[in-house]
């Protein structure tokens, strides 16, 4: 009964949410066929431009800011773990927090290098040897610099929570990092990958929208879309029989 009722009461909802969507889309896509097609291609072109000229210097920008921000926080974090007494909880905290915001740039800008790297690589025709060379060495840079800089971020981590264990050079770290936590650790883990899990339900969808009506402007063939749907695809695939699994376990230690 109390089933039945939420479902009554969250449907109007959710069909007025898709009509919308239908509506907005059906419009969108209509204006966009009839509208002039010749500033996109110009801005694409621009784009395309501006990022062959930019893409070897940015990878080295990238590279030396990743860098700096390591080393500051690295510098900030050992020296207020010089003074820190363990009944700190709000210094640890701090620590912590600083540690964490390493770690998100740092996985930020390993990103924003692979995105980078892909525009020489594939438009190696409109690079100069040098360029291509400074670009795929400036790529070697930051892979570097994150790969050092992410385990320096983990040793501190270390010092401050002494019963963590692994190192960022080992294939199996993630693994060995996850074992040394406890389960309040582990929940918390759970909790943050349910959360990316939606948030990249909702990104695939919002991709997917962007890229179909991208694709009237731009031409640009369904390859991108499949791509968008593989990632989609394994993403779900893996999140749902990996919950699968962990019930059968649940179910057989009873």
């Amino acid at each position: 009964m109390k089933t039945k009722s939420e479902n009554r009461k969250a449907l109007p909802k959710f069909f007025l949410i898709i009509l919308c969507s239908l509506v907005a889309g059906v419009l969108l896509g209509i204006g966009i066929a009839f509208a002039e097609g010749g500033w996109t291609m110009q801005f694409a072109a621009a784009v395309h431009k501006g990022l062959v000229a930019a893409a070897p210097w940015l990878l080295w920008s990238v590279a030396v800011l990743a860098l700096a921000i390591v080393l500051v926080i690295r510098h900030t974090v050992k020296k207020r773990l010089a003074v820190w007494q363990e009944e700190d909880e709000e210094g640890l905290q701090a620590m912590d927090s600083l540690l964490n915001t390493g770690m998100l740039l740092n996985s930020v800008f390993s990103i924003l290098s692979y995105f980078l790297t892909a525009v020489p690589l594939c438009c190696f025709r409109e690079f100069s040897a040098a360029s291509f060379i400074v670009s795929l060495a400036g790529f070697i840079a930051c892979m570097a610099v994150m790969t050092v800089g992410q385990q320096l971020l983990v040793d501190l981590t270390k010092k401050l929570y002494p019963e963590k264990r692994g190192s960022v050079y080992d294939p199996k770290f993630q693994k060995t990092w996850y074992a040394s936590c406890d389960e309040a650790e582990r929940a918390m883990i759970g909790q943050a990958a349910m959360t990316a899990y939606k948030a990249g339900s909702y990104t695939c969808l919002a991709l997917w929208l962007i890229l179909v009506i991208g694709n009237l402007l731009f031409d640009f063939g369904l390859i991108p879309i499949a791509v968008v749907m593989a990632v989609w695809l394994v993403m779900t695939v893996s999140y749902i029989t990996a919950c699968m699994r962990l019930e059968k376990r649940k179910v057989s230690a009873k």
